[in-house]
């Protein structure tokens, strides 16, 4: 009995799969920059243009009213990265957002808020809803469901 090689000639033991040195590729990802919002930024350092979202995050008395009041318009308008078509998303400087809520306006505000989200109370559950009534109608067909509120 002869052994035969099943592997032809010219491949390597392995196949496609086996382990084989390579050149380093001449593209460097590091030299490309992205412009999407947040992109080459540390996630925990600090920002410098905040959205509605993060200011709301920051204190819940920045509502849209309190936005326009204090911000006005934004300082930079970028492209929306989930919506491509959907409104331009308003950003504002950090370090003018850190300057109104040092300033005792603010402060007047922020207490004003916290005043009358403790006076309305807190969050009621909803009532329970009856279900519909489920009639028989007739028509010329037979007989069919009618739902009423």
């Amino acid at each position: 009995m002869t052994t035969t090689s099943r592997q032809p000639k010219g491949l390597r033991a392995g196949g496609q799969f086996a382990a084989v040195e390579r050149a380093e590729p001449s593209v460097s990802l590091a030299s490309i920059t992205d412009t999407r919002l947040g992109a080459g930024t540390q996630p925990m350092g600090k920002r410098e243009m905040l959205g509605p979202g993060t200011l709301a995050d920051r204190s819940p008395a920045w509502t849209p009213a309190a936005i326009k009041r204090f911000l006005g318009e934004p300082d930079k308008l970028i492209r929306n990265p989930v919506y491509r078509n959907g409104p331009k998303m308003r950003m504002f400087s950090t370090d003018r957002v850190d300057e109104v809520e040092a300033t005792d306006e603010w402060k007047a505000w922020e207490e004003g808020h916290h005043r009358r989200s403790a006076a309305h109370g807190p969050r009621k559950p909803e009532e329970e809803k009856l279900p519909p009534k489920v009639e028989v109608g007739h028509g010329r067909n037979g007989f069919y469901p009618v739902v009423r509120r």
